[in-house]
C-alpha cells in the first residue's frame, strides 16, 4: 500500500515522507523532485528548482507539469508500497486527487499556522507574491481536508521519527495496514 503525504507548504511532506520509508523499508518518492526531473529531461542541460520553473514559465505551467507527474505515477510500474510526499499546491486538481486516492490513503499533515510561519519566515517564494502564508493557507485547507483520508495535526516541532510511529498509528487505527 502506498501512503501519500499532503500538506501545505514546508508542513514537513518530505521530511516526514523520507524517514517513513527507511523505517519501513519502502522507497520514497517526491512529486517536486519528479517534476524537477521530468524538467531536466525536456529542457536538456537545465536543473532548476520548483520556485525558478515557477518564476520562468508561470504557476499553470508548473501545474501542469506537477499533473503529468502524478499521471505518470499511475501508469508507472512501481511496486506499489512507496510513501509519496507531494508538492503543497497538488490539492488544486482534483484529477490530481483523484489519481493520488487511488494509488492509496491520503494523509494530510495538517501543520499548524504558528509553525508554517516559523519555518517559512524569510522564504523568497512566488506563492506569496501576492498572499501571506495565512490567507493561502486557509484558503487551500479545505481543499485538504476535502480530499485527505486521513489527517495528522503536528503542532510543534517534533523529531521525525516520532512523527512516523504517530502516523503509523493512525493508519493502524483506520484500519489501513502498512
Amino acid at each position: 500500500m502506498n501512503i501519500i503525504l499532503l500538506g501545505f507548504k514546508a508542513s514537513g511532506k518530505s521530511t516526514l515522507g523520507r524517514t517513513l520509508a527507511q523505517i519501513l523499508g519502502r522507497k520514497f518518492l517526491d512529486t517536486d523532485i519528479l517534476a524537477e526531473d521530468l524538467y531536466a529531461t525536456e529542457h536538456p542541460g537545465k536543473h532548476p528548482d520548483f520556485r525558478s520553473i515557477s518564476r520562468a514559465h508561470g504557476m499553470k505551467a508548473l501545474r501542469d507539469l506537477e499533473a503529468r507527474v502524478i499521471q505518470g505515477l499511475r501508469s508507472a510500474a512501481f511496486r506499489g508500497d512507496e510513501i509519496i510526499a507531494t508538492g503543497g499546491g497538488i490539492i488544486l486538481r482534483e484529477k490530481n486527487m483523484e489519481i493520488l486516492g487511488s494509488l492509496g490513503p491520503r494523509v494530510f499533515l495538517d501543520t499548524s499556522m504558528p509553525l508554517l510561519e516559523e519555518r517559512l519566515r524569510g522564504q523568497d517564494s512566488p506563492l506569496f507574491a501576492d498572499k501571506s502564508v495565512a490567507e493561502l493557507h486557509w484558503e487551500r485547507y479545505p481543499l485538504y481536508l476535502r480530499f485527505s483520508d486521513l489527517r495528522l495535526p503536528i503542532a510543534r516541532n517534533l523529531p521525525p521519527e516520532e512523527l512516523s510511529w504517530q502516523l503509523l498509528d493512525l493508519l493502524q487505527e483506520a484500519g489501513y495496514g502498512q
